[in-house]
């Protein structure tokens, strides 16, 4: 594909592998302990759109960000830093309003 970046040959073969599944495209940036490991785009930003993806191409993540939510509030969890059994209203004043004042972080 004309159109791919990445930094790393593993990602390049990832991702031809994605777009041979037919994923119109791909944008990816991976950390780790703050640093930037990999990066890379590929493909079109949309099946009708034929402009390539770059890393400022916006895409619907919809409920995506549901289960990244999750995981964040376990990690912090595990760290000590929340407990799920806590009132949201703990960490989120604004949060308790119209009877919400009770409900806990595991049950958000």
């Amino acid at each position: 594909m004309s159109n791919m970046t990445a930094s790393d040959p593993r990602l390049a073969a990832a991702f031809q592998t994605v777009l041979s599944r037919g994923e119109a495209g791909l944008s990816v940036a991976a950390y780790y302990r703050s640093r930037l490991i990999a990066e890379g785009t590929a493909g079109h930003a949309g099946v009708a759109e034929k402009s390539p993806v770059t890393s400022n191409t916006i895409f619907p993540v919809f409920s995506v960000t549901k289960g990244i939510t999750a995981l964040a509030v376990h990690i912090q969890a595990d760290r000590g830093l929340l407990r799920l059994d806590d009132p949201i209203v703990k960490y989120w004043p604004e949060f308790g309003t119209n009877g919400k004042e009770t409900t806990t972080v595991e049950n958000a």
